[in-house]
């Protein structure tokens, strides 16, 4: 028998500061409150630039942050980028336009790359077996968090005396806050941290299993075998393809939508948006522990239980999107309610 440590321990810390994505999502997802803003000062505050961008242009804007493929950075350095960027975009625009706008979205977007990978990998090297499912957990709902901030805060500073410039700024600020804090907390693994303390470390490395020195060891990377596995392709089709044809149109596009359908305030369009991440920041953690449940009680295996998750994950969202698209058109000039 050996201590685990401190009941809060640097572990928790690690996880976090993994929270970090909730700037990430802010200024991913608040495109479309700055879209609207400067398409359409009379919603907001009339004292900034107004741009007179067609449908297809606001498209792409919208879009571009998507066209980053399979390019991967750590998560330090896109967030990093990711401050930079927030921060430079409104001088920008006032020189490039929509297309410069949309070339800081792309980069943005390899920036951020594939960096849920990134937190695996940290978790990974920080969470006991026992305790990883509500590490994750937690980490995770940093996403949905930060897209029920973008959706409820962007609007109110698009409003304020910073106008819509202010949302890329407070998103720039969110970010290199963030940096900072990564840089004086954060470490590769338990090991290679300063702040743990000795029986922290312990608990961690021998609940892992892991032998002295595992962490400077070169594992081999089996590219033959990754290419030519079929699970390997499995995830990018059946999680990622849904998730950005439903939850980031939910996320990115609704609010435009509703400046197309009624003539509601920025508030009022933003409650569609938020309503939506908001209730997944709440049903994240319920099935979290419902699902550590049914494990525990073994009352289905762990693969019908993803299953069953994702299908109810993947489908509400969809019927949803379809009542969306046949909103009544006698809703067409009157305010959101």
């Amino acid at each position: 028998v050996y201590s685990k440590g401190p009941v809060i321990g640097i572990r928790h810390l690690q996880a976090a500061l993994l929270l970090a994505i909730c700037g990430n999502y802010i200024a991913r997802l608040n495109v479309s409150v700055v879209v609207v803003a400067m398409t359409d000062s009379a919603t907001t505050n009339p004292d900034f630039p107004e741009y007179n961008w067609s449908e297809a242009q606001r498209s792409y804007i919208l879009s571009s942050f998507y066209f980053r493929g399979l390019y991967h950075h750590p998560v330090s350095s896109g967030i990093l980028a990711t401050a930079i960027l927030s921060a430079v975009l409104p001088y920008t625009i006032s020189e490039g336009g929509w297309v410069a706008f949309s070339v800081l979205r792309i980069i943005m977007g390899l920036f951020q790359g594939l960096i849920f990978p990134c937190i695996h990998e940290h978790l990974a090297k920080w969470s006991p077996p026992k305790d990883r499912n509500r590490r994750g957990v937690f980490a995770y709902s940093g996403a949905d968090c930060g897209s029920v901030m973008a959706m409820g805060i962007s609007g109110l500073i698009a409003n304020s005396s910073m106008g819509w410039p202010g949302i890329s700024y407070v998103s720039a600020g969110l970010c290199g806050i963030w940096c900072l804090l990564w840089l004086l907390l954060a470490a590769n693994s338990a090991p290679s941290s300063k702040l743990v303390g000795q029986s922290e470390r312990d608990y961690i490395e021998r609940s892992l299993k892991r032998e002295d020195g595992f962490h400077v060891q070169k594992i081999p990377i089996p590219w033959r075998a990754l290419w030519t596995s079929v699970p390997f392709y499995a995830p990018p089709h059946c999680a990622q393809c849904p998730g950005l044809g439903q939850l980031h149109h939910a996320a990115a596009d609704t609010r435009v939508y509703a400046r197309r359908a009624g003539d509601g305030h920025q508030e009022q369009r933003l409650v569609l948006g938020t309503a939506v991440r908001g209730h997944v920041v709440h049903v994240l953690y319920i099935s979290g522990i419902c699902g550590d449940v049914a494990m525990s009680r073994k009352w289905m295996s762990l693969n019908t239980l993803r299953k069953s998750i994702n299908t109810i994950a993947y489908w509400g969202p969809s019927a949803a999107l379809i009542g969306i698209g046949f909103r009544a058109r006698s809703r067409r000039h009157g305010p959101l309610r």
